[in-house]
């Protein structure tokens, strides 16, 4: 009795060893699985992410009201944002801002009066005659923010809405 204790029939080895591959190979398989599962998951998002932006849900610009879009080479353009989710932004109703230098060389003669002026520019009245509205690649943008109805930007935009826009033959050519 003490050597069928102590020795092992040849069907029990036969049986430990087979658990103990098949135990391996479960777990083997298992990782691939898992891991064949996980690279699927992210070449989805990274695809996803690429073609359509992050994933992050953007805030809904409010309808009612006017649109600084801040672009990541320093332009700044006014609107109202109407597409938020795509690929493109679309900006309508466009204004942005230009840089006036002061004349006769006021600046250059040393007059510490004078200042660059800005105006406010509506677009579609360059000489190329765009379209009031702007696709934007939403890669472009930094940020974007609503504007006060009371700034300077929504009451110059209500004030010039309020004089006809000068025919394009008319704008002086610089």
């Amino acid at each position: 009795m003490a050597d069928e204790q102590t020795t092992p029939t040849e069907n029990e080895s036969r049986s430990r060893n087979i658990s103990a591959f098949s135990i391996k190979e479960i777990t083997t398989s298992g990782v691939l699985i898992a891991t064949a599962l996980g690279l699927i998951v992210i070449a989805i998002l990274l695809a996803f992410y690429i073609f359509r932006g992050p994933i992050v849900a953007a805030a809904t610009p409010n309808p009612d009201k006017y649109q600084a879009v801040f672009l990541n080479n320093g332009q700044v353009y006014f609107g109202k944002l109407k597409d938020t989710n795509g690929r493109y932004l679309t900006l309508e109703d466009v204004y942005y801002v230009q840089s006036q230098s002061p004349a006769n060389g006021a600046q250059a003669a040393g007059n510490p009066n004078s200042q660059n002026s800005l105006s406010l520019i509506k677009l579609g009245e360059e000489i190329h005659g765009p379209e009031r509205s702007m696709y934007i690649a939403r890669e472009q943008v930094v940020s974007y923010e609503d504007l006060k109805d009371d700034g300077k930007v929504v009451s110059a935009i209500k004030k010039g809405a309020d004089q006809p826009a000068p025919a394009a033959s008319d704008a002086p050519i610089k």
